[in-house]
């Protein structure tokens, strides 16, 4: 069923569950303290001597780090900019988490009802930090656009450790957890940045931790989908993406990815796919493989876009193109790419064989003859030296100077959320 309406919560799944990236090395236990035995010699008769004695040393007493409690007033300030300062200094006078949380929540400026001020101990020093989620409760756009503040205690004061920043325009903010995502065991600050167009709201994953100077980004890349589930355990983030909510997008294919520590930041580890429904998406799973030299995988894709009956045409959903005409087109792309498939893998008979099926299935008037038409610009540069890369280089050069037909068909059929098509990714092995 497609989205037609802009749901009103985007639902975000976080759980911290007690895994490990590797093993951690045990606490050592405390040596013991030796007894140590001093002989006893005899009392002395001598009187003894008085010496005098300077007077003891007295160790400086610990001065507090953080301010004492205080009943200070919080006053709403008027621009939504200057709430970082009024809050610096609400929690300099002595105000404490629980009176900071109600009033934000008064002012209707947290992006959510529960758990968006934190106070805990995020740098290892003992003292608390006050982390602060912030909605501006006078925007006029959908998703309010807010801040992220981390404060710490300097001297009897609080400071701003750090800010995400501020936009009229966004992002919105919301805090999901505070954890130990990488278990480097200091806790780290979970969070959300969202954004929403006309039809569908995005949100991007981030998540910084304690340096030792600074709060630094711990994800190495941009995690971001439309109406995401984000599942955080201990050096592992797994994204399932909820799909864009807008008509113009379909075809859509459900996805999901896996970003784990690499011991220095979360990377991208893997994406996975559900299965297709549509021919269109078993040629791009067919791609995928291509690209990343499976060409057993991307042999098996391409052969079930020309053969497997159970896949649907997109075109009898969107009568965009008849669903006859897009399985011959699909056809004839995907009796391409085995041509590729086998000249890579150093097989010219099995390149041939599919080159000739191509040309017989599709003659001039045939619904992929386009296809047929650019294998043989493709086929007869190739044998002239024996390179892909100086066929492939002849094809993106026709597609990008004459005929478009080929990567027009693909860019006007399928929606945005598919790939959008340029000649070289007709023939990509240039080198």
């Amino acid at each position: 069923m497609k989205r037609t309406l802009i749901p009103t919560v985007t639902v975000v799944l976080l759980a911290l569950a007690l895994l490990a990236c590797g093993s951690l090395p045990p606490t050592p236990e405390p040596m013991p303290t030796p007894t140590i035995f001093v002989p006893m010699e005899a009392p002395s008769t001598e009187e003894p001597t008085l010496v005098p004695t300077e007077p003891a040393l007295t160790a400086s007493p610990i001065l507090p780090v953080c301010p004492a409690p205080g009943s200070p007033p919080l006053i709403q300030p008027a621009n939504f900019a200057d709430y970082p300062v009024a809050i610096q200094q609400f929690l300099s006078a002595g105000g404490d988490r629980a009176t900071l949380e109600s009033t934000l929540t008064g002012w209707d400026a947290l992006p959510d009802s529960t758990d968006q001020v934190i106070a805990i101990d995020l740098t290892g020093d003992d003292d608390m930090e006050i982390v602060v989620a912030l909605a501006d409760p006078n925007a006029e756009v959908f998703a309010h656009p807010g801040d992220l503040l981390i404060f710490g205690c300097r001297a009897r004061a609080y400071v701003l450790l750090y800010q995400e920043g501020y936009d009229a325009y966004g992002p919105a903010v919301r805090l999901l957890q505070v954890g130990d995502a990488n278990l480097d065991r200091q806790l780290d600050v979970i969070y959300t940045l969202g954004s929403c167009g006309a039809h569908t709201c995005y949100e991007r994953l981030e998540i910084r931790g304690w340096d030792g100077t600074a709060f630094v980004s711990l994800m190495g890349g941009v995690l971001e989908m439309p109406y995401p589930t984000y599942v955080v355990t201990h050096c592992r983030i797994e994204a399932q993406s909820g799909g864009i909510g807008s008509v113009g997008a379909e075809p859509q294919r459900g996805y999901s990815e896996v970003w784990e520590w690499d011991g220095s930041v979360f990377t991208r580890t893997e994406q996975i796919w559900g299965p297709p429904v549509y021919r269109y998406h078993a040629l791009l799973d067919g791609d995928r493989a291509l690209l990343s030299g499976d060409y057993g995988a991307a042999h098996a894709a391409y052969e079930r876009v020309i053969g497997d009956d159970t896949l649907e045409e997109w075109g009898r959903v969107s009568q965009m193109i008849t669903p006859a005409e897009e399985r011959a087109r699909l056809a004839a792309f995907a009796r391409w790419r085995l041509v590729l498939t086998y000249l890579l893998v150093g097989e010219l008979d099995g390149a041939q064989l599919e080159y000739n099926r191509l040309q017989a299935d599709d003659p001039a008037g045939a619904a992929g003859h386009d296809v047929a038409a650019m294998a043989a610009t493709f086929w007869a540069a190739y044998l002239a030296d024996g390179s892909v890369a100086t066929g492939c280089a002849e094809v993106v050069a026709a597609a990008a100077e004459a005929d478009t037909s080929v990567q027009d068909f693909f860019n006007s059929n399928y929606g945005y959320a598919n790939p959008w098509w340029e000649p070289v990714d007709l023939c990509p092995f240039i080198e």
